[in-house]
């Protein structure tokens, strides 16, 4: 596996940054995976979650974990949060033939509140004009909050949700919608995979509600939920073989072989 340390982009006067982990001794152009890190959108980094970044790599994928603006008082994440993600896309498809990568053959991985700004972004390519960079073809969601201002969403996470969004639900009911990706009506082109534990810190509700939007969308969506109460990365174990699994299969590779 090769790494290499990239900035794609500025926010803020501050370098976005982007780790890659790509495979030695591939042959031809290889399939992209957007990796984004949770942290309840105001805080993470791409080294705290390039263990599944590099995970992504040994499956034979070229992984890209991202960084984005963190939120916070006063500085709302939504929507531009979302809008690094398409500048992240936009600069691998720049520098694909540089990287060895294929990126109209796209995916993306992304942990709870970074699996939001995943979904947000797939959804947005879905429909975008030609000229946008080419849909992401398979998405995996490990505890995203999938559907925001509705009952059941603990209190910690509606505290950042109001940072995330810039306001409380009542005060702005349509930003709630906005960033709500089972909210969402129109078709993407995406296949899903969601994960989500039946006791966790996230709903499942949400999750449920995203597999039934994307379903009625006509859209591929599968569900995994686990017993208990692990929450994204303290499943990663588990999730990770049917995450490679999954994207290698609808990004044109063949399953990982088995020795």
């Amino acid at each position: 596996m090769v790494e290499h340390t990239y900035t794609y982009g500025t926010a803020g006067g501050r370098p976005l940054p982007m780790l890659a982990f790509l495979p030695r001794h591939h042959r031809g152009r290889l399939p992209a995976v957007l990796v984004v890190h949770g942290g309840g959108w105001n805080q993470g980094s791409p080294e705290g979650f390039a263990s599944a970044a590099v995970a992504l790599a040994q499956g034979g994928l070229a992984a890209f974990d991202v960084g984005y603006r963190l939120d916070g008082p006063g500085r709302a994440g939504w929507p531009d949060q979302t809008q690094e993600l398409v500048s992240a896309v936009e600069w691998i498809h720049g520098h694909a033939p540089s990287l060895g990568v294929d990126a109209h053959r796209m995916g993306a991985l992304g942990s709870s509140a970074g699996g939001n700004l995943v979904a947000l972004l797939a959804l947005s390519l879905g429909h975008s004009p030609p000229s946008a960079p080419t849909p992401l073809a398979a998405v995996v969601s490990w505890s995203v909050p999938m559907q925001l201002g509705t009952r059941g969403i603990p209190g910690w996470l509606r505290d950042d949700l109001g940072y995330y969004l810039g306001c409380a639900p009542a005060a702005c009911p349509d930003r709630w919608r906005a960033a709500s990706p089972a909210a969402a009506t129109t078709h993407s082109g995406t296949a899903w995979l969601l994960f989500n534990s039946r006791s966790e810190l996230i709903p499942l509700a949400g999750a449920q509600a995203m597999a039934q939007a994307r379903h009625r969308a006509g859209d591929q969506a599968q569900l995994v939920v686990y017993p208990g109460t692990r929450h994204a990365g303290e499943y990663q174990g588990r999730a990770m073989a049917p995450t490679v699994a999954f994207l290698r299969s609808h990004l044109g590779l063949a399953p990982p072989h088995r020795s």
